[in-house]
């Protein structure tokens, strides 16, 4: 690496990193690159022959294997490393995913948003060899057997639904076996029960509407009284109480879904994104204007809603699908969400 001295008589090395991932056919994957910055406090230091460490994560298409080419270059575009990977893709057990039971029974496989109500949970085993039978097992976390059975796995992905609405909230294991054996830990979750790993998640969309009070009790409620205070959080809102009906609560986590499924981004979820935050606060736009291939602008959209008054403006800096507030200004976003 090339290092210059700067003005705090320390040392800084830019360096370039380019991944390109390509299928076994030759497509091109996935491409990317990442400036990064090396300082170190002395002129002696940059002599020395030291090996840095850098994570990088994406997200890749299923294939039976990959091709991965990784360049590191300084500023002056000269190559320090270059190196052409070959890798093929294990047998995986996916995090588990919730399933819509109406679809699941229609035979629709389809992963849905963690906010659909009343979902049953999954994951995808991706088998890596030829069609066999595999045997599963289910543990809780003192190591008890509770389920064992056998499933055919194709070759590819496989969604298996895993009964967990028989047990009671906590951790499992799930083991899955044919040559080798792969565990993955899952929490029971639901809105029933208000309990596991998502429910940070849905404290963080409820936010948006909460007032802090509010948000307050639904952290600190345990057990039944989370339920109480759960149901009342609800009713407050409820624009026909003298009906099963909360159309309030449908249109919400129907808005939450909606934006989870359409603004969602490789950087965060779509219910975190400011067009999620704008659609969940405000519903769908009167119009939207859409500019994606604008030559001297990155893609942006205008939304109006004419009713309303406003116009905003969502421009994706990144090129990575994540559409950012440019219009109006940012406190602006941030005095919609303090309106309960």
């Amino acid at each position: 690496m090339i290092f210059k001295k700067t003005e705090v008589e320390s040392f800084e090395a830019s360096i370039e990193i380019d991944v390109e991932v390509f299928g076994k056919d030759g497509e091109l994957l996935y491409g990317n690159y990442w400036d990064y910055i090396y300082t170190v406090p002395s002129y002696k230091e940059t002599k020395k022959h030291v090996w840095y460490s850098k994570s990088i994560g994406f997200i890749l298409p299923r294939e039976d294997e990959y091709k991965v080419n990784i360049t590191v270059k300084n500023k002056r575009g000269g190559i320090i490393i270059e190196k052409k990977i070959k890798r093929k893709a294990p047998a995986l057990i996916s995090d588990p995913i919730p399933v819509n039971p109406e679809n699941y029974k229609k035979g629709i496989r389809k992963v849905e948003s963690i906010f659909i109500k009343d979902s049953i949970f999954g994951v995808y085993i991706y088998n890596n060899g030829e069609t066999d039978t595999f045997s599963l097992k289910i543990e809780d976390d003192r190591g008890k057997d509770l389920k064992e059975w056998r499933e055919v796995l194709e070759k590819g992905d496989n969604l298996l639904v895993i009964p967990i609405t028989e047990y009671e909230p906590g951790s499992y294991t799930l083991s899955v076996k044919n040559s080798e054996q792969r565990e993955l830990i899952f929490y029971k979750i639901g809105f029933g029960t208000l309990k596991g790993r998502y429910y940070k998640e849905i404290l963080a969309v409820l936010s948006y509407i909460a007032s802090y009070k509010e948000l307050d009790s639904l952290k600190k409620a345990q057990g039944k009284e989370l339920e109480r205070v759960w149901r009342n959080f609800w009713k407050r809102r409820d624009p026909t109480p003298e009906t099963p009906q909360n159309e309030f609560e449908e249109e919400f986590w129907r808005r939450v879904e909606y934006a989870d499924e359409h603004f969602s981004s490789g950087l965060k979820p779509g219910y975190k994104s400011d067009r999620g935050i704008v659609y969940i606060k405000l519903g769908p736009p009167d119009e939207i204007e859409r500019h994606p291939f604008d030559l001297e602008a990155p893609a942006y959209e205008i939304w109006y809603y004419y009713n309303l008054n406003y116009k905003f403006i969502f421009m994706d800096k990144k090129g990575v699908g994540d559409y950012e507030l440019v219009y109006p200004p940012r406190y602006i976003l941030d005095e919609l969400l303090r309106t309960r």
